[in-house]
């Protein structure tokens, strides 16, 4: 950048009011010399505090928007985290000053079936529909209904919730060089993907998350579309009309899973909040009880009459998928 645009982009810098930045953005040597009244920072639950106090240098007062119900911060170093930076500032402030929180009750993402879940496991029922608009919507289909009987009522817009069971499909997990995924899940969510396409959903519009990055790789394999599929983690601030959750854990003799990716509550919170009209879940109910909240969760989908447990005799075939380890 030349001397006269440097000069051209102060001046409109000093003009400004109101600055957007990231919050290593702020030292900018561009702002250096700004002062603002009022910081305010979003996401403030997921960051860290270091990376927190920077912007707030910049400010005689701040406000942090977040929630730390969700993922906390993410690090990395085993040493930090037990010196307490996977705590996050805003987290450390709602705690040491409750009379400071200002918790907003109104949520305008998930229909009401949806909120439903999160409020159960984890807000104590404190959250509510912003507007009858949002408590009622349904997912909207176009194309004509086809299918075996038990993709149908995975599809049923007058049912927001599903849980698809597979104990009885014996769809065990496999676990390779650390890498664990679920073939049978990864076949049952391609399926699903493809028959919400014919039916007329957007790619745009569905989501695709589960814990694990394998199982991530390994659906990807059968969903030959530009539908986003990640992991929970990455899935945090983002929504779509509708999400199908893999939980992939399935072992013939459960054991505990509590200290797994799956016993993290937080986490939990995520995967459940990021569909707006219609969530699917699919996984074994029997290993996943093994975790409390998720059988509060698998309790809670039953009240709603959102269980389906699929057999044999309902998976006529499955498309070829592999294993991620069999093709390097």
């Amino acid at each position: 950048m030349d001397t006269h645009g440097l000069e051209e982009m102060k001046q409109r810098l000093e003009q400004s009011k109101v600055f957007a930045v990231t919050c290593l953005g702020i030292a900018s040597p561009l702002l250096s010399n700004k002062r603002f009244d009022v910081c305010i920072m979003d996401e403030a639950g997921q960051t860290t505090l270091p990376v927190s106090l920077g912007p707030l240098t910049f400010a005689s007062k701040f406000v942090l928007v977040g929630d730390h119900y969700q993922l906390p911060p993410l690090v990395q170093s085993a040493e930090a985290r037990e010196n307490g930076m996977a705590v996050s500032l805003f987290c450390r402030l709602s705690e040491a000053h409750p009379q400071a929180i200002c918790a907003l009750q109104s949520q305008y993402r998930m229909c009401a079936a949806i909120m439903e879940l999160s409020n159960a496991l984890i807000y104590g029922n404190r959250l509510r529909c912003g507007s009858s608009e949002v408590e009622n919507a349904k997912i909207k289909y176009t194309g004509l209904q086809s299918g075996p009987t038990w993709i149908k009522e995975v599809m049923n817009p007058n049912r927001p919730v599903i849980f698809i069971n597979t104990d009885l499909l014996l769809a065990f997990e496999t676990n390779d060089r650390k890498a664990v995924n679920n073939p049978m899940e990864a076949s049952i969510i391609a399926e699903i993907v493809h028959r919400l396409l014919s039916r007329g959903i957007l790619e745009e519009d569905i989501g695709i998350i589960t814990p694990y990055n394998s199982q991530a790789d390994l659906i990807q394999q059968g969903v030959s579309t530009s539908v986003e599929i990640h992991t929970i983690d990455k899935y945090q601030g983002r929504d779509k009309d509708c999400i199908l959750l893999s939980f992939v854990r399935s072992t013939e003799n459960p054991r505990n899973y509590t200290s797994s990716l799956l016993g993290d509550w937080h986490r939990i919170n995520v995967a459940l909040t990021r569909a707006k009209k219609k969530l699917i879940m699919v996984g074994s109910c029997s290993t996943l009880s093994t975790v409390p909240l998720l059988k509060l969760l698998i309790e809670k989908v039953e009240e709603q009459g959102g269980i389906l447990s699929l057999s044999m005799k309902d998976i006529a075939h499955k498309p070829e998928l592999r294993r991620c380890s069999n093709l390097r």
